[in-house]
């Protein structure tokens, strides 16, 4: 039986984007062959704020 993981993703603002970017390549990289990791990204953070004043 696999395993699946669902991960919402949230980059954020600055380095963030490029830190979780390769965060999820060390995960991939690392996880059982047999575990499937599904994500889900959220545009969330300071720069969705300035485009539509929204948080």
């Amino acid at each position: 039986m696999s395993t699946s993981i669902n991960l919402a993703v949230i980059p954020g603002d600055g380095i963030g984007q490029e830190v979780v970017a390769q965060g999820l390549k060390v995960l991939t990289a690392v996880l059982p062959q047999d575990v499937k990791l599904e994500t889900k990204q959220y545009d969330l953070g300071a720069t969705r704020w300035h485009r539509t004043g929204e948080t």
